[in-house]
């Protein structure tokens, strides 16, 4: 006990003194303080729209910070928190299954160094494990960030954007696939993944995202 307290405060004292020298963002901020328990209890709220289940609202003053931070900083805590809002959503869904994260294009993948739907992904496969691919599906051509077009944009923004590299996964077969994009507006890209997919071989497929705006 007196150990662990001692660890607990020189963890303070470490974060005191990185906190000085490199002020946290208010993001940062914001998701240090959030607990696992509390985001499944008040933010977890899972609906269905036009076919594509979303599993937090994005406009949350908690939320919005949480997918920020996953997106475009690397943030080891935000991976975790999202990644136990997923499982506890797929803990009711049937073992048998396939996480698919929508890829990057290489453009922004090497610009950004990471994707941040395969960081939560690895997480919730590791602690299950499930199937996470990579390599089934990729997006052969960069496009512009959906979030700076207008819905008419985005439909058109995204077609054709997606390969399938292998139209026969052997090892995949009779599993429930599971399409995962971090946030969804008009689902125009989780569609354009679903129109590359192989057929016949999956039990089902679920197109799902963290967060709808």
């Amino acid at each position: 006990m007196v150990n662990n307290e001692i660890m607990q405060r020189l963890g303070k004292i470490g974060r005191y003194m990185a906190d000085t020298v490199f002020p946290p963002s208010n993001n940062q901020l914001v998701v240090r303080e959030i607990k696992s328990s509390e985001l499944i209890e008040n933010k977890l709220k899972p609906q269905s729209i036009d076919g594509i289940i979303s599993l937090l609202a994005y406009k949350d003053p908690v939320v919005q910070p949480l997918i920020q931070e996953a997106k475009f900083h690397y943030n080891n805590q935000a991976y975790n928190l999202l990644a136990t809002i997923l499982n506890k959503y797929l803990s009711g869904q049937p073992e048998e299954m396939v996480i698919l994260p929508v890829p990057l294009s290489r453009q922004r993948y090497l610009k950004r160094g990471y994707n941040q739907v395969t960081e939560v992904a690895k997480r919730v496969a590791k602690s299950k494990n499930r199937i996470i691919t990579t390599d089934l599906i990729i997006r052969h051509r960069h496009t512009k960030a959906q979030t700076s077009l207008e819905k008419s944009e985005r439909l058109t923004n995204v077609k054709g954007a997606f390969k399938c590299q292998n139209t026969n996964p052997v090892l995949l077969k009779q599993k429930h696939l599971f399409v995962l994009d971090d946030v969804v507006t008009t689902g125009a890209t989780l569609k354009a993944v679903r129109q590359v997919l192989p057929s016949g071989v999956w039990s089902s497929i679920t197109l799902i995202a963290l967060a709808r705006s």
